[in-house]
């Protein structure tokens, strides 16, 4: 009988040690928390002149740009990691994928293998 209660306790103690390794929080600093709503700046050159776009991306799923001095293009956009698909207002169709570096920092790839960074201000 102590044989048996000995079994049965070493038998729990291998179990809550395989459940506890199993569950840890691995997942704490994955992209599916990070959100693309905000003011996002693009530095660039074009032809050795220096350029800045920024994009804004609003909660409802709506956003505008403005390159440079210069009123962009309004656009809406849906973004479920790792895909951001944008329609512009004059009709074009963009897919990107996106690649978090930080909170603050994503690189966006193009299907022409085209890539930018953007920086959320």
């Amino acid at each position: 009988m102590k044989k048996l209660k000995f079994l049965t306790f070493a038998l729990f103690a291998v179990l809550a040690c395989v459940t506890f390794a199993s569950c840890s929080d691995d997942d704490k600093d994955e992209p599916q928390n990070r959100t693309i709503v905000g003011t996002w700046i693009e530095h660039g050159e074009d032809d050795g002149e220096p350029y800045e776009n920024t994009y804004i991306f609003s909660s409802d799923g709506s956003g505008v740009t403005k390159w440079g001095q210069h009123d962009g293009y309004e656009f809406t956009y849906t973004y479920t990691h790792p895909t951001l698909t944008i329609r512009w207002d004059y009709g074009e169709l963009e897919v990107l994928t996106v690649e978090w570096k930080s909170n603050n920092k994503i690189r966006l790839f193009n299907n022409d293998g085209e890539d930018f960074v953007i920086d959320r201000i």
